[in-house]
């Protein structure tokens, strides 16, 4: 159970609306138009009473009853409603946020990146509780085929989009595939130090309703790989945040700590051969600051960015 799902469980509400959403959420799930007697199976109702809920969802909109087949489908009220919350979804402060949760649960250091004019870009950098040394920071730009987040930016964004970035590293989108098809089975991408001595990533992408890479959360570490549980932590926090932007997968919502197959590669390391934009070596402090508001009672981050 997430801190949301725990904190809004303690609530009381109305049982009779909760009820009532189990047919949308049935609907949503069921991939296409459905009978009464299976959306009440489905919902976990008497028929009766589904017939009284889905006779005023369809009055308001929210469902729509084939006039042939008697099967109900959801309406255009919810298109209208997850439209007006695709317009409100401020996506880098929900992926700021989960970062800075993850890098207070984990105590690793933590970057944010999102796909820029130049490729997979760090926009946000959070240090862990241990000084990492690199000459990474905000503004670097990552290469695709050797780092962990440009490699979940080249799993989760289309062909057309990474082509000719990929193309500078004299490389072609099959060569990397079987990569590819690795990281979204496993969710997550790791590379060890190599080229950076002592380094080690593991990255995984906060996806939208189609399952784009809206933005990419990396956790790194030094002189030693990132931890299973960590990279597990990791596939968790990003997947809560991708449903928060509308992504959808079944079997996440069952069980979204679900283990994943632990992705390594021969890369050349952590973010293998950056492009920092300031070119200067840095040694990053141990932030003070730690985040101890539990996330839906945390306001929105003030940072501001896109894609």
């Amino acid at each position: 159970m997430t801190v949301d799902d725990k904190n809004c469980s303690e609530r009381r509400g109305i049982q009779s609306v909760e009820r009532g959403l189990k047919i949308i959420q049935a609907l949503q799930k069921s991939g296409g138009p459905m009978s009464l007697k299976n959306l009440a199976a489905a919902s976990g109702l008497p028929t009766s009473n589904c017939h009284r809920y889905c006779v005023s969802f369809v009055k308001m909109g929210y469902l729509q009853q084939d006039a042939r087949s008697g099967l109900y489908d959801l309406g255009y009220r919810l298109l209208e409603a997850g439209l007006a919350v695709m317009r409100r979804t401020d996506t880098i402060s929900i992926a700021s946020e989960t970062l800075e949760n993850l890098v207070e649960k984990t105590g690793q250091t933590g970057l944010l990146s999102i796909w820029g004019e130049r490729g997979p870009t760090i926009i946000r950098w959070i240090a862990g509780s241990a000084a990492v040394r690199t000459s990474l920071t905000t503004g670097s730009i990552l290469p695709l085929s050797t780092s962990a987040t440009g490699q979940v930016f080249l799993s989760y964004l289309a062909p057309r989009e990474t082509k000719l970035f990929l193309a500078t590293e004299g490389k072609v989108f099959t060569d990397c595939n079987e990569l590819c098809e690795k990281i979204r089975k496993a969710g997550v991408a790791q590379v060890s130090g190599m080229h950076i001595p002592g380094l080690s990533a593991a990255a995984a992408p906060i996806l939208d309703a189609f399952g784009v890479a809206t933005s990419v959360l990396t956790l790194i570490a030094a002189k030693k790989a990132v931890t299973a549980s960590n990279v597990n932590m990791l596939i968790q926090y990003t997947q809560h945040a991708s449903l928060k932007l509308g992504w959808h997968d079944k079997k996440v919502s069952k069980q979204v700590s679900r283990n994943r197959e632990q992705v390594s590669t021969h890369c050349m390391g952590v973010d293998g051969e950056e492009r920092n934009l300031q070119g200067t070596s840095i040694t990053r402090e141990s932030e003070a600051e730690k985040f101890k508001e539990p996330i839906c009672n945390r306001g929105k981050n003030s940072l501001q960015g896109g894609r």
